[in-house]
């Protein structure tokens, strides 16, 4: 339900409010070529969300999150990192804890080739505990659509391919062995819109999707709806949805006992430097 709405908001904006003129975004956000008030050199700028989240009763749950962004620009070449640490402690009456670490870290160069098109290549570092995810390492290279710079809606489109490895932790007895290195090549997409007509806010919708080329030609998708109000020139608050749907799981053994789609909604506070 919650999906619907905001979607249809955020269409409701950008055909009532297109003509809307804005600030040009920051360096960080858009294509060099097309921003002329960049002086030379080599310039920094870092950001971070942060939210936290805690119950007591039947269920004692904390839960941390951040989300950490690194941009280093000099000339036409970006250098950008973000990343992602998810922590949770769960306790279910008197039960003992459970712990799960979730770990994501995507170092990547992005150079300018026109105004309108860019060139990445990264390295995509997963880990999720509670999924028996030691570490999944993806290697691409791909061709960026950058038009960030709209006034009023803000868009990018990015396909690649690239060369995926993973392993497993120590699995329960009774499952398939440990998985110690499977590797297959993949698709990488993604796209991304930014609505810039709302005076101190945006609304930020992201979509990735990874497609696997093996026999099982699995995927896995995340979809993301967030909305940022500033609060002050370096504090905003933030609002967002968050949607993730793995079609196979790392352990085929559990797949009736694992959902497929996992949802999110958090509040937080982000952080630019």
């Amino acid at each position: 339900m919650v999906v619907p709405v905001l979607l249809g908001f955020l269409c409701f904006l950008i055909s009532v409010v297109d003509s809307h003129a804005q600030e040009p975004p920051n360096w960080w956000m858009t294509n060099s070529l097309k921003v002329d008030s960049i002086p030379p050199g080599t310039h920094f700028h870092a950001e971070g969300d942060y939210t936290f989240y805690r119950s007591k009763g039947n269920v004692n749950m904390t839960m941390h999150k951040g989300a950490p962004k690194i941009f280093i620009r000099n000339g036409r070449i970006l250098f950008e990192t973000l990343g992602s640490i998810d922590y949770q402690k769960i306790q279910v009456k008197s039960n003992p804890e459970s712990l799960t670490h979730v770990f994501t870290l995507n170092p990547k160069i992005i150079y300018d080739l026109t105004p309108t098109y860019q060139s990445e290549t990264g390295i995509l570092w997963e880990k999720d505990d509670g999924h028996y995810l030691d570490l999944r390492t993806v290697y691409y290279t791909g061709l960026i659509y950058n038009k960030m710079e709209h006034p009023t809606l803000g868009k990018v489109f990015f396909l690649a391919g690239g060369y995926q490895t993973l392993k497993s932790t120590p699995l329960p007895p009774g499952l398939s062995k440990d998985i110690e290195e499977d590797e297959k090549f993949i698709i990488y997409a993604l796209q991304s819109f930014v609505l810039k007509v709302i005076p101190r806010v945006q609304l930020i919708e992201s979509l990735t999707f990874i497609q696997e080329l093996d026999e099982v030609k699995s995927y896995r998708t995340d979809f993301e709806l967030k909305a940022q109000y500033m609060l002050t020139r370096n504090i905003s608050g933030l609002i967002a949805y968050q949607a993730k749907y793995e079609k196979e799981p790392l352990i085929p053994e559990l797949a009736p006992f694992t959902e497929r789609l996992n949802t999110s909604l958090t509040f937080g506070v982000r952080v630019n430097i």
